[in-house]
This record gives structure tokens, C-alpha cells and sequence, in this order.
């Protein structure tokens, strides 16, 4: 999970980008001549392989840049859906290199071409094993630091052009140690080319979920649940969606409070709730939080301080309490995880006004006893019977 800030995680995702980007271009000047000179088409295959991470380099680019532009009014969620759309594009070159290769290999068998590849090929085709594969490793490292999933396909690209240059390698050594060996060349390729269109069919999928505004799993949804419902004052919640855009996650909730509360405090409430999915929550983009009174959904999920149970104890205290004969006036009152209470005590009419304020002070201390209870006023008034 990333928790750099938009201005560190283009920085670090440039950086990578940029070095993939010079790989690349060197490896297909490399891999052309070299294929050429060293009389290997695998090799010149593998050249367009690399020209295709070239041109994946600037996509991932262009989407890194434009997705990490603040929001405005045409586009008030920000522009991280132009990052998908790059990942996506990805997916697709990805996927055509892959039935390039595994086309022209099956073309290569039934055509019984054979190929006599020098030395300098066998040493060009190692030197991108080697180079694209620590290229790869440190791209998918970036890609989980800065949370980019443009990077993590880019990083994917990288490996299927090492796996190729693994095909190519194990194609012109064998054709050089036995020239009956061609075979293994394509034979090799396709089976690389079935990966690389499994990678490309995966990084597809994954970006059109977020097109479609697939929601988050259930494992982050309960982690958001948990952190709403972790707030004193929320008494339940419903209505919850999600969407990704990019690599930020937008949530919209209905968090049900007290119907006794004033509106002030019923949004300090919500604002609570908002930072701690905010703090708690990784990625998270917004979160916008609806109010409402409890029992607005009759399916809520959870409950974490009922007016109820606090009556239930205030009651139970009074009657630990000689002398006090009823209550009435209940007010409860929240404040973040404050409680205040305000309630008429009733007692003996021809009780003398100073113990009926004894009765009182016992009361309230009483009450100052229970868990989260910060504040008590409480009022003498007789009993009616």
C-alpha cells in the first residue's frame, strides 16, 4: 500500500518509467543489428518485442502525468481514469506480441525455416535476459510503492520480453550446439507467448473491473465498516458504495446517529468518521458521508453505542440509589465519544430540599461512573406517583 503523496509517487514512478523507457530503446537497436549481423530471426523478433515495451514506456508516461492532475469541474474525481485507460492499452500490445510471437513461431515449425545464428546473437540474447529481468524486478517493486497499476503491467511487460529473450536464447544455443535443434527456438516461443497473453488477459480484466466501477473487495470493505463504526456517536451504517479510480478508492456511506443529537454534532460525528477511514484506509481518494437518524435502515450492520443501552443503565443506577423514586427529562447527548446526560430525578415530595440535592450529587456521581459518560445535570423534582 502507498502512502506518498501524488508530487513523490510521479517522481519515483517517472524515475522508473525513464529508465525502462532508455532500456528498451538500446535493447531494440541491439537486438535489430544483432539479429541482422548474427543472421537469427528469433533475435529480430525479439527486437519488435522490445520496440513494443519502448512505445509501453510513453503510455505508462503520458498516464502517470495526466492521472496525477489535481481535480477541476469537468473531471471532479480526478483523472485516474486515464491511468486505467493506459493500463488497459497495455494489456491489449501485450496481448498482440504475444500472438505475434506465438504466430510466427507456429509459422517458423510447419515452415521448417532454420536459421544459423552467430555468437554475437547468443550474447546480445543474454545481455536482455539479464537486463530486463532486473529491469522488471525493480519496476514491480515501484509499482507496489507508489500503488500504480499502469507501472505493475508496464513492470509485466518487461518480463515477458526477458521470458522471450529466455526463448530466444535456448533457440539460437541449441541451432549453434545442433543445427537438428531449431525446433526448440519456436517451440520454446510459443510456449512464452501462452504466458505473456495470460499476463495480458489478467492486466485486461483487472482495468476494465475499474472502468466498470467494480466496487472493493470485501476484505477492504470491512476494514472501511470497522473504521466508521469505531466512532463514538455512529450507531450503524448502510448504503455503503465504492469505486476505483486509478489508484484511489472513493466511498459513499450512510452513517445513522441519534435523532436526539443537534445537526452540529451530528456532523462533527460524521467528520470523525470521515478521517478515520481516511487515516485507517489506504489509498482512499474521498469519502463523502450522508447523516441520518438511527433506524432509517432496518438492515444496519452494526451498532456501537445505543441510546437504549445507555438508558438501560441509567436506570439501573438510579435504582442502586435509596431515595430516588423515578426519572423523567432524559436527555442524551454525544460528542465524539463525550456522553452527556441531563434528567429530573423524582423523589418524596416532603423530602427536605437539601437532601433531595444530596440525592442529586449522588446520582450524578454515580452516573459519571459509567463508560464514556463526561458530563451530568441532574434536576430535583417530586414524585407524582
Amino acid at each position: 500500500m502507498s502512502s506518498l503523496d501524488k508530487s513523490q509517487r510521479l517522481v519515483k514512478g517517472e524515475r522508473i518509467v525513464y529508465i525502462g523507457l532508455l532500456t528498451s530503446l538500446l535493447l531494440t537497436i541491439l537486438k535489430g543489428i544483432g539479429g541482422i549481423i548474427g543472421h537469427s530471426g528469433a533475435l529480430i523478433a525479439d527486437a519488435i518485442h522490445s520496440l513494443s515495451d519502448f512505445l509501453s514506456d510513453i503510455l505508462v508516461l503520458i498516464g502517470l502525468r495526466v492521472a496525477e492532475r489535481p481535480v477541476d469541474e469537468t473531471h471532479p474525481y480526478g483523472h485516474g481514469r486515464i491511468e486505467t485507460i493506459a493500463t488497459f492499452i497495455l494489456g491489449i500490445i501485450l496481448g498482440m506480441v504475444g500472438f505475434g510471437i506465438a504466430y510466427k513461431s507456429v509459422v517458423a515449425i510447419i515452415s521448417g525455416s532454420k536459421y544459423d545464428p552467430s555468437l554475437i546473437a547468443l550474447l546480445i540474447s543474454l545481455a536482455s535476459i539479464i537486463s530486463k529481468e532486473i529491469l522488471y524486478r525493480y519496476t514491480i517493486k515501484v509499482s507496489i510503492r507508489i500503488n500504480s497499476q499502469a507501472l505493475k503491467a508496464n513492470a509485466w511487460h518487461h518480463r515477458s520480453d526477458a521470458l522471450s529473450s529466455v526463448a530466444v536464447f535456448i533457440g539460437i544455443a541449441g541451432a549453434r550446439l545442433n543445427p537438428a535443434w531449431w525446433i526448440l527456438d519456436p517451440l520454446a516461443a510459443v510456449a512464452v507467448a501462452l504466458l505473456i497473453i495470460k499476463v495480458s488477459a489478467d492486466i485486461c480484466w483487472g482495468a476494465m473491473s475499474d472502468l466498470a466501477d467494480t466496487a472493493v473487495n470485501k476484505e477492504t470493505r470491512s476494514h472501511i465498516e470497522e473504521a466508521v463504526c469505531s466512532v463514538a456517536g455512529v450507531l450503524g451504517l448502510h448504503g455503503l458504495k465504492s469505486r476505483h479510480v486509478g489508484n484511489e478508492i472513493f466511498v459513499d456511506i450512510h452513517i445513522e446517529v441519534s435523532p436526539r443529537i443537534s445537526v452540529t454534532e451530528g456532523h462533527y460525528i460524521a467528520s470523525l468518521a470521515r478521517e478515520a477511514v481516511l487515516r485507517q484506509i489506504h489509498n482512499i481518494g474521498d469519502v463523502h458521508i450522508h447523516i441520518e437518524q438511527e433506524g432509517s435502515d432496518p438492515n444496519k450492520i452494526s451498532k456501537t453505542a445505543s441510546d437504549e443501552i445507555i438508558e438501560k443503565n441509567i436506570y439501573q443506577t438510579a435504582k442502586s440509589v435509596d431515595g430516588i423514586m423515578g426519572l423523567h427529562g432524559l436527555k442524551i447527548r454525544t460528542h465524539g465519544k463525550d456522553i452527556c446526560l441531563e434528567v429530573d430525578i423524582e423523589v418524596d415530595p416532603y423530602l427536605q430540599v437539601i437532601q433531595g440535592h444530596e440525592l442529586a450529587k449522588k446520582f450524578r456521581q454515580k452516573l459519571l461512573q459509567l463508560p464514556n459518560i463526561k458530563e451530568v445535570m441532574v434536576h430535583v423534582d417530586v414524585y407524582n406517583g
